[in-house]
């Protein structure tokens, strides 16, 4: 777990979190019409990374007090 604990300081979970968002929504702007057939697999395991991710923002604020 060493290795969470150094992500946990280089990488504020809010600005991962609001990347990752910004880049699904990027990729299915570009991607409308050709998603693969297991997208939703992808959509649901996304939705669950982003809500672990709110979550984990809100419980590093004295991490990354800036980050929102």
């Amino acid at each position: 777990m060493e290795e969470f604990k150094i992500f946990m300081i280089l990488v504020p979970p809010a600005r991962l979190n609001r990347n990752l968002r910004k880049l699904l929504l990027v990729y299915l702007y570009y991607q409308n019409d050709d998603l693969p057939e297991d997208f939703n697999d992808y959509l649901k395991d996304l939705y669950h990374l982003m809500d672990f991710l709110d979550k984990l923002a809100i419980a590093s604020k004295e991490l990354h007090p800036n980050d929102t």
